[in-house]
């Protein structure tokens, strides 16, 4: 059931779950599955005045019921803005349960909630890092199941092997020097900060 009025009340139980989360992917806690129920939760309670401005929006996608048109839009902002802090906090606990591809969509939700909340609408470095560094893992864990299955079915290519050592090769140099771009802003292209 979802609450459909946007009140400060709700707001506050929103950001606990959002800092809750983040406490629960520390180290001194270590809880990345209750970090991930926190930050869903969060995500629940939004979406009803984060789906379309000016509108409160209940329901699955086929049978959605529009509750009010009467929302400023200064909430659909403040939503998005609390969504996409929220798909960061789940990319970040999906990262941590070694669920990458999750992890990616998360954090292009991120992006995109990002996008939507403000004008210009640029996501934070942090996030774009994240969403790399899910994708690489991603992928390696990806090539890792391959290799595992072909070796189950008895093949074996040496060949592809020296390719997907060329690919990490590549994908860590890349990395590197994105990493460097943002340590140091004076080498840094203009259109990334």
């Amino acid at each position: 059931r979802h609450v459909t009025q946007w009140t400060p009340l709700l707001k506050i139980l929103i950001n606990t779950r959002l800092n809750l989360a983040m406490a629960m992917l520390k180290p001194e806690l270590s809880d990345p599955q209750g970090a991930v129920e926190q930050s869903s939760q969060a995500l629940h309670e939004l979406r009803p005045f984060a789906v379309e401005e000016g509108k409160v929006t209940v329901g699955r996608k086929r049978d959605q019921e529009v509750l009010g048109t009467t929302e400023p839009l200064q909430t659909f902002r403040e939503a998005k803005t609390l969504q996409a802090k929220a798909y960061f906090r789940l990319g970040t606990a999906q990262y941590a349960t070694k669920d990458f591809a999750s992890a990616v969509k998360s954090f292009e939700h991120s992006i995109k909630s990002t996008t939507a909340a403000t004008e210009n609408g640029k996501p934070g470095k942090l996030v774009l890092n994240r969403l790399a560094e899910a994708k690489r893992e991603n992928s390696k864990k990806k090539r890792r199941h391959r290799k595992k299955f072909k070796l189950m079915l008895g093949g074996d290519d040496e060949e592809e092997d020296k390719d997907v050592e060329e690919e990490e090769n590549v994908e860590h140099s890349a990395t590197a020097t994105g990493e460097a771009e943002t340590k140091n802003p004076a080498t840094a292209s203009p259109g990334s900060k």
